[in-house]
């Protein structure tokens, strides 16, 4: 994969496959990754798919026990198993690998490990079946958006930027403290204008925040402020 592509792709898989082979990219970052695209087909998940999503990340936060994430891995693989329509069967394979992915933090060298990436690849599946053949308008409209969230977390791996610590006042540590915690993204401009306060004249951290749509939690300007890998 070139730079050109990177930019351009529409699709997570080769996206994820060019950061496997070159060994970028945290566990952390991938679970935040898998956490927005269980997000996204929570509206199909059963009941107990949703529970598997929330005690996944109780569990990374350290509040639910290995116990708990275990019932719920066992519950949401039953739920999958028995869902009536492909929709739920599809979300609730991602609640299903997502709560997996909780306790499973090796570095993947495989697509066959790579559970973020089979989560990436399945949650658009989860809107796309009209009951007879898939629709390549709603399954590629939701690739685009995943896409776009591998660049919004990972950045751009062919121009790393280094964040200079002078950046870091308080007023922009709190910002991107209180958008990460809240979620608030559309204060992301916000942020621009504070970062350019501090003296950060970066045009790729400053471009990234003057959009307030296509961030989720993982954020790697909001990561390179708080000193997150």
């Amino acid at each position: 994969m070139t730079e050109v592509e990177w930019l351009c792709c529409e699709f997570s898989s080769p996206m994820l496959e060019h950061m496997r082979d070159h060994r970028i990219g945290s566990w952390r970052k991938r679970f935040f990754l898998s956490l927005a695209c269980c997000r996204r087909v929570a509206g199909v998940m059963s009941t107990d798919g949703l529970r598997a999503v929330e005690a996944a990340e109780r569990f990374v936060e350290g509040s639910a026990t290995e116990e708990e994430r275990w019932q719920a891995f066992v519950a949401s693989g039953e739920a999958m198993d028995e869902a009536n329509d492909l929709h739920t069967q599809k979300a609730d394979y991602c609640a299903y690998r997502f709560v997996q992915l909780a306790a499973e933090r090796e570095p993947t060298a495989t697509w066959d490990d790579d559970i973020a990436a089979w989560i990436a690849f399945t949650a658009p599946e989860a809107f796309a079946w009209t009951g007879t053949q898939w629709d390549e308008a709603v399954l590629n409209g939701h690739r685009r958006d995943i896409a776009d969230w591998v660049r919004d977390i990972f950045g751009n791996p062919f121009r790393p930027v280094t964040f200079d610590p002078s950046w870091r006042t308080p007023a922009v540590v709190a910002l991107a403290t209180e958008i990460h915690e809240r979620q608030s993204f559309d204060r992301m401009p916000i942020l621009a204008d504070a970062l350019a306060e501090s003296g950060c004249c970066d045009s790729e951290i400053l471009s990234h925040c003057q959009t307030s749509i296509g961030h989720v939690r993982g954020c790697w300007v909001i990561d390179a402020i708080l000193g997150h890998g």
